[in-house]
């Protein structure tokens, strides 16, 4: 027991830095957001026109620091609709510098017609000494109309007969009682 006081030092001055850098990052996200860290971002086809289910569709997007210092690399996942697969690798890495903009790109492809919708976008940020994390979300959604390939492509879908058979025009078949 008389030689274990080295030891001891070391687990104590170990527990104390991790310590400080929770107690570092516990506030980060509360800084973050009244220092305003900013997501905007936009969607579009690729081929121009309307999307259609299985085209690309583009994100392009700027995480912006307005914040006094730098906050390492983050890393950028988007929450998105079912029927929405994103090409590209998720999570996105950024350098985000401090007073800076970071631009990124998406690749988005619908699966079905309808209405593609990004719901938004959450932030990974590592705290001091890089042994903590904390996670900022932003619900900025992105909506976009995805059109089946018949209506995109200019084509009518054709309108179904409506009202009885004597409504429309035509020979018609009277049956005598």
């Amino acid at each position: 027991l008389a030689n274990s006081w080295p030891a001891l030092l070391v687990g104590i001055s170990t527990a104390l830095t991790v310590l400080v850098a929770f107690v570092a990052t516990v506030p980060l996200s509360r800084a973050l957001r009244v220092e305003h860290l900013e997501l905007a971002w936009s969607a579009r086809p690729v081929q121009g026109g309307a999307a259609t289910p299985g085209a690309t569709v583009q994100v392009e997007g700027a995480m912006r620091n307005r914040t006094g210092f730098g906050l390492g690399v983050g890393e950028l996942r988007v929450s998105l609709s079912p029927d929405v697969i994103v090409d590209t690798p998720s999570p996105v890495r950024l350098a985000l510098p401090a007073g800076a903009a970071s631009l990124f790109e998406l690749e988005a492809r619908p699966l079905a017609a309808g209405r593609m919708v990004l719901h938004g976008a959450s932030l990974d940020v590592k705290g001091p000494l890089g042994l903590f994390s904390t996670s900022l979300y932003f619900p900025n959604p992105i909506s976009l109309k995805v059109f089946p390939r018949a209506v995109a492509a200019g084509r009518s879908l054709g309108r179904p007969p409506t009202g009885t058979a004597l409504d429309r025009p035509g020979l018609h078949f009277l049956q005598r009682l």
